[in-house]
């Protein structure tokens, strides 16, 4: 029943989710530590169901993934692993000391970056590098449509 339901809504040039599936909970995370409510980040928890969908589609498009990624993109990709990064900058760290050339580096902490996401650009990039529209079109729309309500315990 959901390969049917998915199969419809791809079928359609603006698919309409079923509205269940449009509430995420944004649920609060500590930030170390310490309980109080300024220590605590939120993040959106989308739908199991929407998960499935985003995971079989993300299978299916790997092969697309790879038309386009360099070599520097690690992660989520096949004989490639977020950690060689760690790695890779190892051993230009040491190549570095040993020719005494000068070194910067920058660390970012991407557990900041939940919900961070700038849509306007990243639609219309997916599209310029040949995301197939069905799928485009279903995530633009699932996520234009989404309603986001807090969750505190058992509440919302």
């Amino acid at each position: 029943m959901l390969a049917a339901l998915f199969s419809a809504l791809e079928s359609m040039p603006s698919p309409e989710w079923p509205t269940g599936l449009l509430y995420v909970a944004i649920s609060l995370i500590p930030k170390g530590e310490r309980r109080n409510p300024l220590d605590q980040r939120p993040i959106s928890v989308i739908s199991v169901l929407y998960r499935i969908w985003a995971s079989i589609r993300y299978q299916h498009l790997k092969d697309w993934q790879e038309c386009w990624a360099e070599d520097c993109i690690l992660g989520g990709r096949a004989g490639h692993e977020a950690q060689d990064a760690g790695f890779e900058i190892g051993l230009d760290f040491e190549e570095a000391v040993l020719a005494k050339l000068p070194l910067l580096g920058a660390f970012l902490d991407y557990s900041k970056f939940f919900d961070s996401f700038v849509f306007s650009i990243l639609w219309p990039l997916a599209s310029a590098w040949g995301l197939p529209s069905q799928t485009l079109n279903m995530m633009v729309t699932f996520y234009q449509s989404l309603r986001r309500v807090f969750r505190l315990g058992r509440s919302y």
